[in-house]
């Protein structure tokens, strides 16, 4: 029996659906979303998926970034590295040129959460106006209400989808993905969905 490399957990399917959604929406429709939930819920995972399936841009923020720091950090996922240098608005016209170019590959923002914390929710705002590509937003289970405050970014928000704790069906796919060849019994999966928590 082939050993699995990959599990279908729910929350990679929620997440490549919304993908989907904002890549094929109407132009006359918002392109941001946000996908949130509680750590170990699989988020990183699943937009990690959906980014290689969609080729999308990807771009975790740290703790300790500023704007010109998310700035770089986005232009080396677009592929220009350091050819692009100048002011903070050089480098977000730059940003915004690359992704009016091909608005099919949506930008993935994960631990969105600091963007919000390090007042660079307009500055991300201003990239998707511009450019009218599709950006997605990566937090905990609180960002949606964080981005409450900013009214700006949070009525552009096309859809929020909050990820999934994983239960019996997840647990039994991550089973076969981490421990192949083991069988394992239901009862004891049934016990570990429900002492993990769903993480």
């Amino acid at each position: 029996m082939a050993v699995p490399t990959f599990a279908p957990l729910r929350n990679l399917g929620l997440f490549s659906e919304l993908v989907d959604r904002v890549i094929t929406r109407s132009p006359s429709l918002p392109g941001m979303a946000c996908f949130y939930g509680h750590s170990g819920y699989g988020k990183t995972f699943s937009a990690v998926y959906a980014a290689n399936k969609s080729r999308a841009y990807y771009v975790e923020v740290g703790e300790t970034w500023t704007r010109k720091t998310l700035c770089h950090a986005i232009l080396r996922e677009l592929g220009l590295g350091g050819a692009v240098q100048g002011t903070l608005p050089d480098l977000v016209s730059s940003i915004v040129d690359r992704l009016a170019e091909d608005r099919d590959r949506p930008l993935i923002i994960d631990e969105a959460d600091h963007v919000v914390k390090k007042g660079m929710v307009d500055l991300v705002r201003e990239i998707h106006d511009k450019s009218q590509a599709p950006v997605i937003w990566i937090g905990e289970e609180l960002l949606p209400v964080k981005l409450q405050k900013f009214e700006r970014t949070h009525n552009r928000m096309l859809d929020w989808v909050a990820a999934l704790p994983c239960d019996v069906t997840d647990t039994r796919h991550l089973a076969r993905l981490n421990a192949p060849g083991i069988d394992i019994a239901d009862d004891l999966i049934n016990a570990v969905a429900k002492a993990s928590d769903g993480r």
